[in-house]
């Protein structure tokens, strides 16, 4: 927007409205999952970098924004035993290689971003019972 603060999820939206690239939404058990990893990604990105010195990138639901469904965020998930996948899957992303494109690789991403949502339900709930 030209004037005024916007949110990161309008944010969001209108990249994925506009550009084709940053669509990301697969079909996984009959139902669509909406991911826009990379939109949520450059997002959060900007909001890091010139949030704090440029009104339009300080968004103010920048901490809604889903964890990246990313290779690198399901590796740390698996190494970290949050993840348990099967023996063949498990050696495929233990030893770093790219899922392709199907349902083993849309279930995980999935997982991912569940697995990241709880992570941090529970550590609010942690620091909101230390207070």
């Amino acid at each position: 927007r030209k004037a005024g603060r916007t949110s990161a999820s309008a944010f969001v939206e209108e990249l994925v409205d506009s550009l084709p690239a940053f669509r990301d939404a697969v079909l996984y058990d009959g139902r669509t999952l909406t991911l826009h990893r990379k939109a949520q990604n450059l997002a959060a990105d900007l909001a890091t970098l010139y949030g704090s010195r440029d009104e339009r990138f300080a968004f103010p639901d920048v901490d809604q924004l889903a964890a990246d469904s990313g290779p690198t965020t399901i590796a740390v998930l698996r190494a970290k035993g949050v993840l348990r996948l099967s023996g063949e899957l498990a050696a495929a992303v233990d030893g770093g290689e790219e899922l392709p494109a199907g349902p083993h690789e849309r279930a995980l991403r999935a997982a991912a971003v569940t697995a990241c949502d709880r992570i941090v339900a529970a550590a609010r709930k942690a620091e909101s019972q230390a207070e």
